[in-house]
């Protein structure tokens, strides 16, 4: 409520907005101006702008699923594709539309994962290069190519989805895989 002990008030202050950057699953921010308002003797207060931020809750997401197993033990041959998968939950019948998500690959030691490990955008070996929703199953589906992986090799997958601010910030919400290891 705006209240002006003074020369009271002349205007009240007017919401305007949103101003919205939204992926196509409605993540992104939200942007709202409340302006100020003006009293009796002309005197303006400021306006006020706040922003909010949707992003995928991560305790929707089911983790990277198998064939990648959790514990490490995964090896995958040499010259076939590796499916990456994994539900996220609020998006029945017909799932989220997955072109802003990006599948990443991590070189990493086979002894030890490094945190510093470089990330390198990784294809898929279907002409479709976008991760697909399998309704039936209630989970998202990437083939990453590894046909041309060092052997022996380990790895690390991260799916990075389309909900990051502006400069991203706040970040993107990321789920990584288990280490596996690619071999012939």
């Amino acid at each position: 409520m705006t209240v002006d002990n003074l020369s009271g008030v002349a205007s009240f202050a007017t919401l305007s907005g949103p101003v919205t950057n939204l992926g196509p699953n409605g993540t992104g921010s939200y942007e709202y101006t409340c302006s100020g308002h003006q009293d009796n003797a002309g005197n303006l207060g400021d306006p006020v702008v706040e922003t909010f931020q949707v992003q995928y809750d991560p305790d929707s997401l089911s983790g990277i699923l198998q064939p990648i197993n959790p514990d490490n033990p995964s090896v995958f041959k040499r010259g076939q594709a590796v499916p990456v998968k994994f539900r996220l939950s609020g998006d029945e019948p017909t799932g989220f539309d997955t072109t802003g998500w990006q599948v990443f690959a991590m070189r990493v030691g086979c002894s030890l994962v490094s945190p510093d490990a470089t990330l390198e955008l990784i294809g898929s070996v279907t002409p479709n290069p976008y991760l697909r929703y399998d309704a039936a199953a209630d989970q998202y589906i990437y083939n990453a190519d590894f046909r041309s992986a060092p052997n022996p090799s380990c790895w690390r997958i991260r799916v990075v989805f389309d909900d990051g601010g502006a400069g991203n910030v706040p970040p993107a919400t990321t789920m990584d895989s288990a280490v596996f290891k690619v071999q012939k």
